[in-house]
This record gives structure tokens, C-alpha cells and sequence, in this order.
């Protein structure tokens, strides 16, 4: 797909894959949103890509809450008139085994950790595609939606939430 001129969200898109993602799309003449809970990552994506300063829009926000992911799709829609490319990549890793056993007492996964875990890494995932998808249907317009996932989906020693929410992301998208 030629992506000169086509609008992109990119979640995750402070982040280590999301900026690269964000940098690609930007070379390439692509109208991009930058979609992510780090204010300072946003703003360091700002002043290094100072040069794209009209191609390229912040948006920090939680994207495991559907009303932020909604608030943004149709401000990006509304302000570009279509969206072409997604790109699902936000993700956070917060390790920790169902149960474990540490100096003979037990601990529990975090119930929180997980809910956080599964928002970030699978709904927003739903969120943004459902959101994305709609307006593609609406305007017509040919595009493609990214999920990004890990070999860590099929299982991982250690990483309950995780692999299970990668998981989430290989079965939402076939």
C-alpha cells in the first residue's frame, strides 16, 4: 500500500515499535496520529519530528478506555475526513506468574495488573478496530488495520496477563 498522503493511527506510538512505525509512515508522506499514555514520549516525537509538524498529531490518552479510543477516531476523522491505516501496537508487560511461591509464602497475579494488562493490550485492540473499521465502511475507503502480537501468545513462563492477551490479539484478528 502507498501510504503518501493516507491518514494512520498508530497506538502505542511513543513506544519503541510504535515511534519507528510513526517515523516510516511520516517518511512516507503519511498523515499520522500518535496514540499513547506518555506525555514526555509524545513530546520528544514532536521535537524530533519537527519537520512533519503538520502531518503529525499527539494524542495521550489511555487507549484501554473506549471513550478516549472513540474521542479519537472521530477527531481524527473529523479534522482528516478518513482513515486509512491502523496500526494496534500499544502494549504494556506486567510480568508475574498466576501463582507463585517466593521464601514460602504464596502470591497471587494481581487482579489490577491484570485488568490493566488485558485493557492496554486486547480492548484497546477491539476499541480501535472497531472504531477504525466503522469509518472505512462509512467512507468506502480501502485500508488496513495492523495488529501487532508476540510469540509470547501461545504462552510464556511467567507472563499470565500477557500471553493471554496476545493471545486475545492472534484470535480477534483472523
Amino acid at each position: 500500500m502507498l501510504v503518501k498522503d493516507k491518514c494512520a493511527i498508530v497506538s502505542g506510538g511513543a513506544g519503541g515499535i510504535g515511534s519507528k512505525v510513526v517515523e516510516l509512515l511520516l517518511q512516507n508522506n503519511a498523515i499520522v496520529a500518535a496514540v499513547d499514555c506518555d506525555q514526555k514520549g509524545l513530546n520528544s516525537l514532536k521535537t524530533h519530528y519537527s519537520q512533519f509538524k503538520d502531518k503529525l498529531i499527539c494524542y495521550c490518552g489511555d487507549v484501554g478506555d473506549v471513550k478516549f479510543v472513540q474521542e479519537v477516531a472521530d477527531d481524527f476523522f473529523y479534522n482528516y475526513g478518513e482513515i486509512n491505516i491502523l496500526v494496534n501496537n500499544a502494549s504494556i508487560l506486567l510480568d508475574a506468574p498466576l501463582v507463585s511461591l517466593w521464601k514460602g509464602k504464596l502470591k497471587k497475579h494481581s487482579v489490577k495488573d491484570w485488568d490493566k494488562t488485558l485493557a492496554s493490550n486486547l480492548s484497546s485492540v477491539f476499541y480501535f478496530s472497531r472504531e477504525v473499521a466503522e469509518k472505512m465502511i462509512l467512507k468506502r475507503t480501502k485500508g488496513v488495520i495492523i495488529n501487532v502480537s508476540s510469540i509470547s501468545a501461545t504462552g510464556n513462563l511467567g507472563q499470565t496477563a500477557y500471553a493471554a492477551s496476545k493471545a486475545g490479539v492472534n484470535a480477534l484478528t483472523v
